[in-house]
């Protein structure tokens, strides 16, 4: 009797759903200041542009890999302050879930988890640039995904 239960324990948590964060790390990091230190001086005003990229794939049975690419360049009249181009990844788990399901999850959950760490890292740098804080505003994957899915 003691073995039939635990087979049918195994059996239930073969065909369970399951979603694990494997890993989230930093897989990319580009600066660029190339008027320093003479851009020091004079940074009363300046302009930021951001632009964030998302992508990623499978990488083995059940595993995926997801990106947030954020790309912020920053211009004091015509020169440039600075450039950083930073690319936050995490490797993702999957098993027992449908691939539509799937692509939700890693379209918005997955992209949700891991931009904190990509903003955390981002002020971490330019403070170490000496640069003044600029800290990226809350993005709504949920809102983008439906949007995407709806055109």
């Amino acid at each position: 009797m003691k073995n039939d239960n635990y087979n049918n324990t195994q059996n239930q948590s073969d065909t369970a759903q399951k979603f694990n964060i494997q890993r989230i790390y930093l897989k990319d990091l580009s600066i660029e200041m190339p008027n320093a230190p003479g851009i020091f001086l004079e940074m009363d005003r300046y302009k930021v542009d951001v632009n964030i990229k998302v992508g990623g794939g499978k990488i083995a049975d059940n595993i995926f890999e997801s990106d947030i690419t954020v790309t912020v360049n920053a211009l004091l009249s015509e020169k440039i302050l600075y450039i950083i181009e930073i690319t936050q990844s995490g490797i993702f788990e999957f098993k027992n879930i449908d691939k539509l399901d799937i692509d939700k999850l890693l379209s918005i959950t997955c992209y949700t988890i891991m931009y904190p760490y990509l903003r955390a890292n981002l002020s971490d740098i330019l403070s170490r640039m000496s640069m003044p804080p600029f800290h990226l505003e809350d993005v709504n994957f949920q809102a983008l995904y439906e949007q995407y899915s709806n055109d």
